[in-house]
C-alpha cells in the first residue's frame, strides 16, 4: 500500500472509530481477534490505530480489517467507497470448494501419545462430530485415564493462521488453569494443517446427557460457571461454550475442555458481554434439562410427593430465567454462578433444620475424648455457636456486581445474614482486629483494579464480635490482582493451626461452628473427603495438647450433605 493510501486509511478509521470500546467491538464482531493482543494498552488513540494499521499490513490481513471495518460501519459511505477502491473483493467464497476434514487416525494417536506419557497404551472409545471439529476421546488402558484430541476443520496453510493459533492456545493456558478445565497437554498443526489440542480429560468422557433432575443441572452450571469466572478474570477471551466443550464422569462431575478460541468462534455476533460470554453455556444447560426421560423435573432420588414437584417447578423456572437473562447478555460469568448457588441453596430451605451426621471424639488421646468433633447438616449461620468464615489475604468484602467477592459465599453471606448488609461496620470491625498485624505488601491500585490494596499473611486470623457470638476471619488463600481466590494444601494446614490457637485463646464454652475450608470459591483441588479429613487431623493433633474448645462442628448446608463419606469412627 502506497504512502498516501495508508494516510487516508487511517484518517478513514479514525474518523469511523473515535475509541478504543468500538475498536474492540469491530475486533470481536468482525475479525474474531483481541485487540489487545496488537496493541496491548496503549493509550493514545491515535498511536493505536496506527499500530492496527502497520500490525494488519505487515501479517496480511489488512484487507480483512477493511472489509470488516466497511462492513461494522455500514453507513460510513466515504470508508466503503475506499474499500472498493482499494480493496476490490476476491472471488465469492461460494464459489471455493467446501474445507474437508481429513485426518490419518493413527498420526492422531501418535500425537495422543506423546502428549500423554512415554510407552501410553491409547485406544479409542468414541468420537463426536460437532459442526467441523472432530473429538476423540481416547484411553490409556495402563491407567484408566482418558484424553480428548480436538480436530479443527480449518487448514492454517499460513504461517500468519498457525502463529495466531497457537498465540491463542497460549493465552488459554496460562490464563484458565482451573482444576474444572481439563489440562492442556500439547497443540499444534496436523500434517494436512488442520489445528489439534490434547487434553487430559481423567476419567471424564464426552457428555453423556442422563436422567439429570433440576438440582443436578443447576449444580453443573454453578461449577462451569465459576470456572469461566477464574478464566474471564485472568484475561481469556473464549467463543462460546457447546455441549461439545463440556464433559461429565460417571457421578455427573462437570469437566470444560478448552472452549472455541476466538479464530474458531461462530461467525454470528455473540451477546453485548462478549467477553464474558455465558450464553451457550446456559444454553447446554437447557439441553440438559429438556432432554431428560420424559422431559419430567423430578430429582434422582427425591421422594415422588406434590411438594416436591411445585419446588422442582419453581427451581425450573428460577434456572430458565437465571439462563434467559445470560442468553441475552444481561450477566457475566460470575453473576450466573452466584444466581445458581443461590437458588441451589434456597432449593433445600424446608430443610435446614439442623441434624447431626456423625460424632467422633475430639482427641483419640487417653483422657481428652470428653470433647466432640460432630459433623452437622444444617446452615452454618442458624448454628447457636461461634463461627469460622474463611476470607482471602486481602480480606476483601466487597460483593457488588459479583466482582470481587461472591454475593453466595460465606463472606457474602456474613455481609447481609450476621452485619445486616451493613459493609461498612464488617470493615470497621475488621481493620480493628487486624490493627496488630503486620501487613506483608501492599499492591497498586493499578495492578488491583478492584478491592482492598493491603496484603496480610496467608494464615492470619482476625476476630469479630458480632450479635454476641465470636467470628473468626481465617485468610486461608491468596486473592491474585485478576479477583480470583486461590488456596493451596500448604496454606490451609498453616490457616487450620492458626485457628485452633485464637479459638483456645477465647477461653469460652461456646461450641465453634465452620464450614469444609476449601470446598468452596478457594478453588482448592482437594476431594471433600480429604478437606475433612485435614480438617480433623489437624484439630485432634491442636486437642492432644490442650482442649481447643468443647465442640467443634463441621456443618454442611443440605444441598452439598450428601455423596460423600464421613470420617466415622476414627
Amino acid at each position: 500500500m502506497h504512502r498516501d493510501e495508508r494516510v487516508q486509511l487511517y484518517q478513514l478509521l479514525l474518523d469511523a472509530y473515535t475509541s478504543r470500546n468500538d475498536l474492540e467491538r469491530l475486533f470481536w464482531f468482525g475479525l474474531n481477534r483481541g485487540l489487545g493482543s496488537i496493541a496491548g494498552e496503549t493509550e493514545n488513540h491515535d498511536d493505536l490505530v496506527f499500530k492496527i494499521i502497520q500490525n494488519a499490513e505487515q501479517d496480511g490481513w489488512l484487507r480483512e480489517l477493511v472489509e470488516a471495518a466497511a462492513k461494522h460501519r455500514p453507513g460510513n459511505q466515504r470508508l466503503g467507497q475506499w474499500a472498493e477502491l482499494h480493496m476490490p473483493r476476491l472471488e465469492s467464497p461460494d464459489c471455493a470448494p467446501a474445507a474437508r476434514l481429513s485426518f490419518d487416525l493413527r498420526e492422531i494417536r501418535g500425537i495422543a501419545e506423546e502428549a500423554v506419557a512415554v510407552g501410553a497404551d491409547l485406544t479409542f472409545q468414541s468420537m463426536v462430530i460437532h459442526e467441523d471439529t472432530a473429538h476423540l476421546c481416547l484411553r490409556d488402558q495402563n491407567t484408566l485415564r482418558n484424553c480428548l484430541v480436538r480436530v479443527h476443520g480449518p487448514v492454517l496453510d499460513t504461517e500468519t493462521l498457525a502463529g495466531r493459533f497457537l498465540e491463542e492456545v497460549g493465552h488459554a493456558r496460562q490464563a484458565a488453569a482451573h482444576h474444572r478445565i481439563a489440562n492442556l497437554l500439547a497443540a499444534g498443526l496436523t500434517t494436512d494443517g488442520h489445528p489439534y489440542l490434547v487434553q487430559d480429560t481423567g476419567h471424564a468422557d464426552i457428555l453423556r446427557v442422563s436422567s439429570l433432575g433440576v438440582t443436578e443441572v443447576i449444580d453443573i452450571g454453578a461449577k462451569l460457571a465459576d470456572a469461566l469466572t477464574v478464566a474471564h478474570n485472568r484475561g481469556t477471551i473464549y467463543g462460546p461454550i457447546g455441549p461439545s466443550n463440556i464433559l461429565l464422569t460417571a457421578d455427573s462431575e462437570p469437566l470444560f475442555t478448552f472452549p472455541t478460541l476466538p479464530m474458531f468462534a461462530p461467525a454470528q455476533a455473540p451477546p453485548p458481554t462478549t467477553e464474558k460470554d455465558v450464553s451457550g453455556l446456559c444454553k447446554t444447560l437447557l439441553t440438559l434439562l429438556n432432554d431428560r426421560p420424559g422431559g419430567s423435573t423430578r430429582v434422582t432420588g427425591a421422594p415422588s410427593s406434590g411438594s416436591v414437584s411445585v419446588e422442582q417447578a419453581r427451581m425450573e423456572a428460577k434456572l430458565r430465567e437465571i439462563c434467559a437473562a445470560a442468553s441475552e447478555g444481561r450477566l457475566i460469568a460470575a453473576a450466573v454462578r452466584d444466581r445458581l448457588e443461590t437458588a441451589k441453596r434456597d432449593s433445600a430451605v424446608a430443610r435446614r433444620t439442623s441434624r447431626v451426621l456423625a460424632r467422633v471424639p475430639a482427641s483419640t488421646a487417653d483422657g481428652l475424648s470428653e470433647n466432640e468433633v460432630a459433623f452437622v447438616q444444617g446452615d452454618l449461620f442458624e448454628q447457636e455457636a461461634d463461627l469460622v468464615i474463611g476470607f482471602s489475604d486481602t480480606f476483601d468484602t466487597a460483593t457488588d456486581g459479583s466482582l470481587v467477592i461472591s454475593p453466595s459465599s460465606l463472606q457474602g453471606q456474613l455481609v447481609e445474614r450476621i452485619y445486616q448488609g451493613d459493609l461498612g461496620a464488617l470493615d470497621a470491625d475488621l481493620q480493628r482486629a487486624l490493627a496488630h498485624v503486620a501487613v506483608a505488601s501492599m499492591e497498586t491500585r493499578s495492578a488491583k483494579r478492584h478491592g482492598k490494596l493491603a496484603r496480610y499473611p496467608v494464615g492470619t486470623v482476625a476476630v469479630l464480635e458480632r450479635e454476641r457470638r465470636c467470628v473468626f476471619a481465617v485468610a486461608f488463600s491468596r486473592m491474585d490482582n485478576t479477583l480470583t481466590a486461590q488456596s493451596t494444601e500448604a496454606f490451609l494446614h498453616l490457616s487450620l493451626g492458626n485457628l485452633w490457637e485464637k479459638v483456645r485463646r477465647r477461653e469460652t464454652d461456646r461450641p465453634v461452628a465452620m464450614p469444609v475450608l476449601g470446598a468452596g470459591l478457594s478453588r482448592l483441588e482437594l476431594e471433600r473427603e480429604m478437606l475433612v479429613n485435614m480438617t480433623l487431623t489437624s484439630f485432634r493433633e491442636h486437642a492432644s495438647r490442650a482442649p481447643v474448645c468443647r465442640e467443634l462442628r463441621v456443618v454442611f448446608h443440605p444441598s452439598d450433605a450428601a455423596g460423600f463419606v464421613l470420617p466415622v469412627g476414627q
